[in-house]
């Protein structure tokens, strides 16, 4: 509930309304300063009458079931509403507030904001809320607290009854205690306050509902209560109380404050103090307690243990990387060193605890490790017991809470008959341990995991609830402890283990404290251990008196040292090591002889140790010695005497030490050091920095030493080693290395049967190993051999290569002056080096030439001679090429014949790679990626899947990119035949390798101009897509013809049971059409239908099976964005809603602003494939400038949210499925709305809707994303994730985008090049943390799909039922409907209109368009404005011409230049890494662990289904009255990371001309040598080429006109347009123009209408402008299409330049009528004498229309002015007007007669699409 806070009411405090009232005064924003009057006066006008309260509220101890019957008001589902100081009016209420009731409740963040604005409406002299629904009727103020708590109420209730539903289920499954708890969850109050342990102030019953759900997050609260609960049963048992103290989130929050040290040089708060006061008492030793991971949402569990002096914790996500609570240990060490002489270790990660799969049930594994570090007998959390440690905790606190009220005579008691919990299914202590044998005392068992966890109330006899009974475990009998081990997990220690440790450390406790291990402890406070699995626990409890030195502990020492004596004791190395680490702490001079018997250095007495490994017995010597004897201080005090090294020991004493040389640390026996040792060529190590040791000696820095200082430092640095490295014998000393060492076997017991010949390195050498500096070294690994060359001087030693040199007679070679000169030895020594490989092409070049010479000089001819592999490739390249290349080159180098090429070049291809040279490499053994789409094709998929042994969902992707058209020779090892590759359809089979250019020059077969490729993505973050197949293909393909390769596609997968999900293409009209073919090949088909949010009918979603397998058809969401924004900037439509147009002119006045979010190159120019430029425009960035600049652009406000909230669905990382089946669904409304719209008011869907294409876009993405819910929900794994963005075509693409960056143009055979080389490149970009640019301009293709910044895995594998996905489309569409209300339309009338309205499928289909009208297509081609040319098809026309001498030698240059360019390409393709088999082995088998973690979430314990609360909209023709904010929070909130990082920074403009900014692409390397090439033959004047090549040559020289701009722009002359093309361009509109100028003057005057009408009035002076100007050439006279002479207001002005190509670009004003192609306008009719007023129609709403220049009469000569009801025009304009209406007859036949004559034969239409 709201808690109204009236403060200080202790004052007496008087508020003269008078005074503050309506005086101008405001609120101050820090509610601090608010006087306490006022704020108490405030609280007083918000709180609800108790009188209200009492008929109209629930009761809050009305029992859960009796609350869910109880009705609460409906929520209303808005997004917009009228400004809330609206709201607030001076006038007393006036209505009956019974008829709340029958209200809807106002949004919850509106009501927030009514409530943030109602202290200043206070002042301002507002008395009550005005509801805009329902104008005139006033409720008082406290409706505000009203809603407030009307919400609260509904989300209680929506959790409790969630709860019921989820505690059935648990019952159905036979839960245990699920039907105790289901009778809690009936009958315990749904509100009650609650004050049991750890509940706050404002606790209710409310918050146990939390724990009834799988997927619910720990409030603090709860972790209180839960933790508080702990402790009260640590209070009731005495086996650990007393010994440990468990604390709440208080703690953390009280040490969290202290800063810096200095905090805590003031006295603690009492409530640390009281905390600190126990510990110093000695009686407590263990510290438990919660803490909160914000960041992160996580709950951790720490312990303190103040007997070891150690620190710990528990982290259940600590194994999937959860990062380590640094800031909140430094925070408790802070805490310790200042209170208790710390810090103390940090253990990290050391407390036992469960591992979550989920990251909900963080809170309840917490408290799990908290009770299991208390209490022995309680089982460790398990994702098998979530759901029953979550029933066992909601009955324990609600059992605690019954029992408190009870105990209440203030309060209501609980009558009802709660029965007893059941036991549990817990295994008793003896099933961990059947061996312990032990009487262990009755404990209080009223905690979580225990047997008895819930004790019998009975209400009727509370005594019984105060004295809960404690039961005995039967199952637990002596125990044993004589035989236990050390535990081995020496650094951490259980509470048990606490009561065995041998005295406190460093604790504020005096030494009397620590007792010797054989003194017997009393009998009533004695301590037990028991063995829980492998730990040891210990426990209070009731032990009869035993005689002296029969303890356990006693028993336990005397099995363990006769075991050492009769040598029966194995060794072990670990607890050696750690004993050895603790006597090192305490001396570290001791000498360790074994695990009893230790010298003492200052004294140079032996101690012998109580027992194997323990230290007590040196710890008391090294605390009370006092050093040797007077005696023996002169003689060498502690030192050994020599001759100790040769006294022979008795048995029982201390053995010599054997007289054998350290050996040091040996590379075979310790790890590490062979790694070190082959590494480094330094001779020792451990020292500091010559940086450190030059700061020392003289103060400077190294850099800064003479040559002689600097050998100094590396003298001094020499003498600090630590150690020396002695390669040879592969070994380690220490600089202190004794020099002599003794085997550890042999030592103390001098046992014949030792093996002396193993000595252990010295003490001194061994310490090594425990030395950061060494440790250090030991990790570094050996660089690759290539790098040593970049080692430092220092670590070469020269003079020993020297030697070396001499003696194996290198010397004059590594030495000679004259030798470092020549190239010849240059070139000897980069061989030497490995710089040039022994198949390098000038290597084999030369072999060939001396070889040839010495055949020549022989008289052998060069049959049978093998040439270089380097060599052959290379001959190859440029006979493909080009014959006549290959001839004229032979001439001069001994190349191979065709046939020798034939032979070696199939074995070459799958041999030979390129580095800087020409290198033969043995690639990878495995198959060569199929041709065309066959059998193997499959094989390797389904291989591929095996390997990351995957088989759920797949996306299959499709699209096409340019390929350079060329044919070029394959060898396919797998059928041993050669084929061409680049033709349509399959690969051509050769009969051998010389028929190659006889086939390509009879020209039977076609060119492939485009690249198909199909790939395969599991759509799981971080997988590398799987490339399927690849086809060459011809521009002129049909949808028939693409099925039939689809089909192929999918039956091969689903013949293998590979799981097809989703299949996505790009939105071209054939591919959609193909897209539709396929859906009708489906052999089944199941229909969900969703219920409509409007109440009537349904939405039907088609699930179509192809076998046994659902398969979903979407669309590309990022190509969709991109199509939205062409729709909006095209100048072919005209986006028409009910009182509002988006219009490009909007956006970009938006670029052009100094603040702006998008650029101003997003707008001008534009990329209509920049997918940056799409997501900025749709950000929540432009929504908000929007908003905050231009709230009256409603339509492009709402365009951009709703369809830019429709893509986010795709593209978010991080929202839940439920939100975006709501935001999908709001966009399938809002469409739908509008399109109603449309067809009511008769405006042509063809000008004012979205383009077809976009259209059918949507719908596909919208079903398909349903679709994909469904097939992932009901026919997939529940742990699969569904990561929507994944399910594109945009892998597909970034493959393309990745093969160009490798080779620009690329052919078919490069593309079968690059197939294996693609996996290393994807794979190592989407391992990377790299990001895209989002901010990067006119890019084209942005590729995003492997961001997987705020990835919510969780969220994403939470699946709607059908009843969620229900409430979120009524959600969804009451979102649309408010929406478009505040576009001047509520859906309520275009439901009760007449007309009849079309299914809403009418607006997917293209018949509903006027196909004659002016539009044009969503998109440029692939590389629009880059259209480069065929650079191959030139060489092969000019093969065979007649050119003269000098054209030839031109001509043969290029074909050379050509050559090189291919060759470039394939070093390019073949340099690329390429994964050995056991590396792609274990590439897979690290992809495939990452896809079992990723999809191993148990769904039962995920988190909620959170269905975003909308705003509620209010239907308003003023939109400064609409609040729009919250559209902005939802984009932010919804957006993805590419979107919030992409938008502009904001910067001052340089000027404000509208000159464009251009950006042109460089061109290709072909591209300048073909241009190159084609004006070296114009210089030659060549002539009879041949007609072919004439034409191509105009072809390529031709540029596309860029189109211009006449008249002025924002009063300044136009910029001049760049020379060349554009002025061309900008010409040749003028002449247009100007003809249709004429034209249409004559048109008039044919018609005998005004000569007035041939330009509309329109000079250069006066141009006509868009209405902005308030001009009267911002209004105008038109035909409408009803033939009605009718007033205009321009909107927006569009020009569209000569040809089919051009586009309709937007305007700012034009000098010529006939130079304008559409004008948008709103209309206005005649109604009364010079008024005009908006036409009449269905909808009160303004009349806007799209039309051509010939409708357009005549512009105004004065502005109109704005009368009530409409526009009043002047006495001349209106004179004219009436001139106009006589001649109505003649006007409707002129401009027929201009509309026919762009409609002839010749007209030049654009295509839709």
């Amino acid at each position: 509930m709201v808690n109204i806070e009236f403060l200080d009411l202790s004052e007496e405090l008087v508020f003269d309304p008078t005074e503050w009232i309506g005086k101008g005064r405001e609120v101050p924003q820090d509610s601090s300063k608010i006087p306490h009057a006022f704020h108490n006066y405030c609280a007083q006008l918000l709180a609800v009458p108790d009188e209200f309260k009492e008929i109209h509220y629930p009761s809050d101890i009305l029992r859960v079931q009796d609350f869910l019957l109880y009705t609460l008001p409906e929520e209303s589902h808005s997004l917009v509403h009228v400004d809330v100081k609206t709201f607030f009016q001076p006038l007393p209420a006036n209505v009956d507030v019974e008829s709340l009731r029958k209200r809807q409740l106002l949004p919850e963040s509106m009501v927030q904001k009514l409530f943030r604005a109602t202290y200043q409406a206070i002042l301002d002299g507002m008395t009550s809320i005005e509801d805009p629904m329902y104008p005139g009727s006033r409720f008082p103020l406290w409706i505000i607290t009203y809603f407030q708590e009307m919400h609260q109420m509904t989300a209680i209730q929506s959790a409790w009854r969630k709860g019921i539903e989820w505690l059935n289920a648990q019952a159905l499954e036979r839960v245990p205690n699920a039907s105790i708890a289901q009778r809690y969850a009936k009958y315990i109050r749904w509100n009650e306050e609650t004050k049991i342990s750890g509940a706050s102030t404002h606790s209710a019953t409310n918050n146990f509902a939390t724990f009834l759900a799988s997927n619910t997050l720990m409030s603090s609260s709860l972790v209180d209560m839960m933790f508080s609960h702990l402790n009260d049963q640590v209070e009731r048992d005495e086996t650990v109380e007393g010994i440990v103290i468990v604390e709440t989130l208080r703690f953390m929050h009280e040490i969290s404050k202290a800063q810096t040290a200095e905090y805590y040089n003031r006295p603690s708060s009492p409530f640390l103090r009281r905390l600190e006061e126990r510990i110093d008492s000695g009686q407590q030793e263990v510290l438990i307690f919660p803490a909160y991971l914000e960041a992160q949402k996580h709950w951790l569990t720490f312990k303190i243990d103040f007997e070891a002096r150690e620190i710990s914790y528990g982290d259940s996500l600590a194994h999937k990387g959860m990062p380590q609570p640094k800031a909140m240990i430094q925070k408790i060490q802070l805490w310790l060193k200042k209170r208790f002489r710390g810090p103390f270790k940090d253990l990290g990660d050391a407390m036992e605890h469960g591992q979550q799969d989920d990251y909900t049930d963080c809170g309840i594994v917490s408290a799990n490790s908290a009770a299991n570090e208390i209490f022995h007998d309680c089982p460790l959390w398990t994702p098998e017991r979530k759901v029953a440690e979550r029933i066992e905790w909601f009955i324990a606190l609600c059992k605690a809470h019954v029992t408190d009220v009870n105990l209440d005579v203030r309060r209501i008691p609980y009558i009802v008959d709660f029965e007893p919990a059941p036991y549990s299914s817990f295994p008793p202590l003896s099933d961990f341990n059947p061996s312990v044998t032990n009487n262990v005392d009755q404990m209080d068992l009223d905690r979580p995991g225990n047997p008895d966890w819930m004790a019998q109330i009975t209400p009727e006899n509370p005594d019984s609830i105060v004295q809960e009974p404690r039961h005995s475990n039967p199952g637990v009998s002596d125990i044993s402890v004589v035989d236990m081990e050390l535990n081995s997990r020496a650094t951490t220690h259980t509470i048990g283990e606490m009561l065995m440790s041998d005295q406190s450390k460093g604790r504020k406790r005096p030494l009397e404290e620590t007792k010797p291990n054989n003194i017997q402890v009393d009998s009533q406070s004695a301590v037990t251990s028991v063995q829980v699995g492998n730990r040891i626990v210990r426990q209070r409890t009731t032990i009869p008196s035993r005689p002296l030195g029969q303890s356990k502990n006693a028993i336990w020492e005397r099995a363990r040292n006769e075991k050492y004596w009769s040598s029966q004791l194995v060794s072990d190395p670990q607890a050696l090591a750690r004993f050895s680490e603790k006597i090192l702490e305490l001396d570290k001079y001791a000498v360790i002889y074994d695990s009893r018997s230790v010298r003492h250095m200052k004294c140079g007495k032996i101690c012998r140790m109580g027992s194997p490994y323990t230290i007590g017995n040196f710890r008391s010597h090294v605390n009370n010695c006092s050093g040797p004897p007077k005696s023996k201080k002169l003689s060498g005090g502690g030192m050994l005497p020599i001759n100790h090294l040769f006294q022979v020991q008795s048995k029982g004493t201390v053995s010599k030490l054997p007289s054998l040389p350290c050996p040091g640390l040996e590379e075979s026996k310790y790890e590490g050091v062979q790694r070190y040792l082959d590494r480094t060529g330094a001779l020792g190590g451990g020292a500091h920095s010559v940086t450190v040791i030059a700061k020392e000696l003289y103060g400077k820095k190294y850099e800064s030493l003479s040559s002689a200082r600097k050998k100094q430092v590396k003298v001094a640095q020499k003498h600090d080693w630590q150690w020396t490295n002695d390669h040879r014998n592969g070994r380690v000393y220490s600089i202190k290395c004794t020099k002599s060492a003794a085997s550890l076997s042999a030592l103390s017991l001098n046992r014949e049967d030792q093996d002396s010949s193993d000595p252990q390195p010295c003490q001194n050498c061994r310490s090594l190993l425990s030395g950061k500096k060494f440790q250090n070294a030991l990790r570094i690994t050996r660089p690759p051999d290539h790098l040593y060359k970049y080692v430092n001087l220092e670590y070469r030693n020269h003079a020993l290569a020297g030697i070396f040199g001499r003696c194996v007679g290198l010397r004059e070679l590594i030495e000679s002056d004259d030798s470092q000169k020549s190239p010849m030895i240059k070139y000897v020594k980069g061989v030497m080096s490995g710089k040039y490989p022994s198949n390098d092409f000038f290597g084999s070049l030369v072999q060939v030439l001396v070889l040839k010479r010495e055949k020549e000089d022989r008289g052998v001819g060069m049959q049978g001679f093998k040439y270089p592999d380097s060599l052959v490739e290379w001959a190859h390249i440029l006979f493909t090429h080009s014959r006549q290349a290959y001839l004229a080159v032979q001439e001069f180098l001994p190349l191979p014949q065709a046939r020798t090429l034939e032979y070696t070049h199939h074995f070459l291809f799958y041999n030979v790679s390129f580095s800087s040279t020409f290198t033969r490499i043995q690639r990878a053994k495995q198959p060569r990626f199929p041709l065309g789409i066959e059998p193997r094709t499959f094989e390797l998929v389904a291989a591929a899947l095996k390997q990351l042994d995957y088989n759920g969902p797949v996306a299959l992707g499709c699209d096409d990119t340019k390929l350079l058209a060329a044919f070029r020779p394959y060898f396919d090892t797998t059928k041993g035949a050669w084929f061409i590759l680049g033709n349509v359809g399959k690969p051509y089979q050769l009969i051998d390798y010389e028929e190659f250019h006889s086939v390509v020059q009879s020209n039977k077969l076609e060119k492939g101009t485009k690249l198909r490729l199909f790939t395969l993505q599991v759509p799981v973050h971080k997988v590398p897509t799987i490339i399927v197949a690849a086809l060459s293909i011809p521009e002129t393909l049909t949808a028939d013809d693409l099925l039939g390769y689809t089909l192929a596609i999918v039956n091969g997968f689903l013949e293998r049971g590979i799981k097809v999900s989703s299949y996505a293409s790009d939105g071209s009209n054939t591919e959609r059409k193909s897209q539709r073919l396929l859906e009708q090949k489906a052999s089944k088909q199941v229909t969900k239908h969703i219920t409509h949010g409007g109440g009537s009918g349904s939405i039907a979603i088609t699930l179509r099976f192809y076998g046994t397998q659902p398969i979903a058809i979407i669309q590309d969401p990022k190509h969709l964005l991109k199509t939205f924004r062409n729709n909006l900037f095209s100048g072919a439509r005209l986006l028409t809603f009910p009182n509002d147009v988006a219009l490009f002119s909007q956006v970009r006045a938006m670029s052009l602003a100094d603040d702006s979010p998008i650029y101003t190159r997003d707008v001008d120019k534009a990329d209509r494939q920049d997918d940056s430029a799409a997501t900025r425009l749709f950000s929540g960035d432009s929504l908000l400038w929007l908003i905050e600049h231009h709230p009256d652009h409603l339509a492009l406000i709402t365009y951009l949210f709703v369809m830019g909230e429709l893509i986010d669905a795709y593209q978010s990382r991080s929202l839940p499925l439920v939100t975006r089946v709501q935001m999908v669904l709001r966009a399938h409304y809002f469409i739908e709305l509008w399109e109603r719209f449309l067809d009511i008011s008769e405006y042509p869907k063809a000008k004012h809707f979205v383009s077809p294409q976009c259209a059918d876009i949507t719908r596909t993405l919208i079903h398909g994303f349903m679709q994909v819910i469904y097939i992932y929900r009901d026919h997939c794994h529940p742990s699969q994730p569904m990561l929507p963005w994944l399910l594109s075509t945009e892998m597909v693409e970034h493959v393309f985008g990745i093969c160009r960056q490798i080779v620009k143009d690329f052919t078919m055979l490069d593309f079968q090049y690059m197939i294996p080389k693609l996996f290393v490149r994807m794979r190592g970009l989407l391992l990377s943390s790299r990001n895209s640019n989002g901010k990067a301009r006119a890019s084209g293709y942005n590729h995003t799909y492997a961001d997987i910044r705020g990835l919510d895995l969780a969220a994403l594998s939470i699946y709607p039922s059908d009843e969620d996905i229900d409430i979120a489309s009524k959600r969804a569409y009451g979102e649309a409907e408010s929406l478009f209300a505040s576009l001047g339309v509520a859906a309520t009338e275009l439901e009760t209109s007449t007309s009849k309205l079309p299914g809403i499928k009418s607006w997917y289909s293209d018949s509903n368009y006027d196909n004659t009208s002016d539009s044009e297509s969503d998109f440029d081609s692939e590389h629009a404005g880059d259209e480069e040319p065929n650079y191959q098809e030139v060489l092969d026309m000019l093969e065979d011409s007649d050119l003269s001498r000098d054209g030839e030698a031109i001509i043969q240059r290029y074909r050379m230049a050509s050559v090189a360019l291919s060759v470039e390409d394939r070093r390019n393709i073949s340099i690329l890494p390429e994964l050995s088999e056991d590396s792609l082995v274990e590439a897979f088998s690290d992809d495939a662990a990452h896809i079992l973690n990723t999809c191993s979430f148990d769904v039962s314990s995920l988190p909620p289904l959170v269905i975003d609360e909308p705003e509620n909209p209010f239907n308003s023709a003023d939109p400064s009255s609409i609040d729009l904010s919250e559209l902005a929070q939802l984009r932010f909130k919804h957006q993805t990371k590419q979107a919030e990082t992409g938008v502009r920074t904001s910067k001052i403009r340089q000027t404000t001309t509208l000159q464009p900014h251009v950006e042109t692409k460089e061109l290709t390397d072909r591209q300048k040598l073909l241009r190159t090439t084609i004006d070296a033959i114009k210089e030659s004047g060549e002539k009879g080429v041949g007609t072919g090549v004439e034409r191509l040559l105009r072809w390529t020289s031709r540029q596309p006109a860029p189109g211009g701009r006449d008249g002025e722009i924002d009063g300044a002359v136009a910029p001049r347009l760049a020379t060349g093309n554009a002025e061309n361009a900008a010409v040749n509109a003028q002449a247009n123009a100007t003809r249709l100028l004429k034209r249409r003057m004559d048109i008039m005057k044919k018609h005998n209408l005004p000569d007035v009408l041939g330009n509309a009035q329109i000079t250069p002076l006066r141009p006509l402008r868009v209405a902005e100007w308030s001009s009267g050439a911002g209004y105008g006279l038109m035909l409408s299409a009803k033939q009605q002479l009718v007033l205009c207001k321009v909107l927006a002005i569009y020009s569209k330049p000569a040809g089919t190509s051009g586009r309709h670009g937007s305007v700012t004003d034009s000098s010529n009528i006939c130079a304008v192609s559409n004008i948008a306008v709103q209309v206005f009719e005649h109604r009364l004498g010079s008024q005009f007023r908006s036409p009449v129609q269905p909808f009160l709403v303004k009349r806007f229309d799209f039309i051509s220049s010939a409708t357009f009469l005549s512009v105004l000569s004065e502005a109109p002015t704005a009368v009530e009801g409409g526009w009043k025009i002047s006495a001349g304009d209106w004179a004219f007007y009436k001139l106009l209406a006589d001649k109505k007859g003649k006007i409707i036949e002129a401009v027929k007669a201009l509309q026919k004559s762009t409609r002839g034969k010749n007209a030049e239409v654009d295509s839709i699409d």
